[in-house]
């Protein structure tokens, strides 16, 4: 399952970076939920973009530790 990263969310679209690093342009109407800065999301097999609660709650503790490391 390929996951993205919510960079940011306008009126009409959301821009998420990939697993390469890559930024991609997205049309808010394919999301099934309100998008939010930092989000891990994935497309499901309705081709809608859903939020992955314990996925951004792992990316969320690798960068506060990577962020933690930088003063030790």
């Amino acid at each position: 399952m390929s996951y993205y990263v919510v960079d940011r969310v306008s009126k009409y679209f959301v821009y998420v970076e990939n697993e390469d690093g890559n930024m991609i342009k997205l049309d808010i109407n394919e999301f099934d939920y309100k998008p939010s800065d930092g989000d891990a999301i994935y497309k499901n097999t309705n081709n809608k973009y859903v939020f992955d609660k314990i996925k951004t709650r792992e990316l969320n503790e690798t960068i506060k530790e990577e962020f933690e490391n930088l003063f030790t």
